[in-house]
């Protein structure tokens, strides 16, 4: 894997979720907590970088559920769309 496949928002937030120590069950049952409905597919689909538009209120509560910064997100975004 080469730098520029970790600079992924998919990458990102896969490593979140990793180092979290959470199955994408486990996400999808705390984002029902928050009154958002996702599937393990849709997770893995981000998580895998083929879905190019995320809602930004799933990104929300996941920097909730994995405890990082909207700042982390926003530099990988900024590097993804330099890439």
């Amino acid at each position: 894997m080469n730098q520029k496949d970790k600079d992924t928002l998919g990458f990102f937030l896969k490593s979140k979720r990793f180092f979290a120590d959470m199955s994408l069950q486990d996400v999808v049952d705390e984002l029902s907590k928050y009154d958002y409905q996702s599937s393990t597919t849709g997770l893995n689909q981000i998580e895998r970088d083929q879905v190019k538009k995320v809602d930004i209120r799933l990104c929300l509560i996941l920097s909730k559920i994995y405890d990082f910064k909207m700042k982390e997100l926003e530099d990988i975004l900024k590097v993804e769309k330099h890439s």
